[in-house]
């Protein structure tokens, strides 16, 4: 098995994204992530959550690229697409990072409305960058699912009309995507 160091190549063109063991706050495994790679770049870097410690990147990239300090949640994100203009990266099978979920986590649910956050860092993203060549589709689709976390988190509130309004909004500016379930979550924004 190799190192993530030795899957660098000399010429250091690329970055690496490992896999995370997601253990709870009492130490017990949950889970070991899944990443799934699609043809497009910008789909798998946008479609999983990755995050900085699943990185290993090389100085020179990096000394390029620094975190936006605008930016309060996604900020990571934001990253890896920049990151993507210019390199290629490769994802290893190994699981060498540990997250521990617990309460204190800045996108805890039932405590931030992350997605909220993340919808305006995605927005951000799109607009400066709107040369790169981002599906249409993909766009509509990460922005929607946006929009079914703010809709959660209103509802976990007891937010009825906040969880009512966002749903709205996703259905008059993704129509297409996910109908059906929008509908139900309008009419019983709790059953989510």
């Amino acid at each position: 098995m190799h190192t993530e160091i030795e899957l660098l190549d000399k010429k250091l063109n690329h970055f690496l994204i490992t896999r995370s063991n997601i253990y709870n706050d009492s130490g017990e495994i949950l889970r070991k992530s899944k990443i799934d790679e699609f043809e497009d770049k910008y789909e798998t870097i946008l479609l999983n959550s990755i995050t900085p410690g699943q990185l290993c990147i090389p100085k020179k990239i990096i000394k390029k690229n620094f975190f936006d300090k605008n930016i309060r949640i996604s900020e990571d994100t934001e990253l890896l697409v920049r990151l993507c203009i210019n390199n290629s990266f490769k994802i290893t099978k190994n699981h060498t990072h540990n997250y521990i979920l617990h309460e204190n986590n800045s996108v805890n649910p039932s405590k931030f409305n992350a997605y909220a956050e993340r919808l305006k860092t995605l927005k951000y993203i799109f607009s400066k960058n709107s040369s790169l060549k981002i599906k249409r589709t993909l766009k509509r689709k990460i922005l929607n699912d946006c929009y079914f976390g703010i809709h959660k988190f209103y509802s976990k509130q007891n937010q009825i009309y906040k969880a009512r309004l966002i749903m709205l909004k996703s259905i008059i500016l993704y129509p297409k995507y996910r109908i059906k379930e929008k509908i139900y979550l309008f009419i019983f924004p709790k059953n989510i």
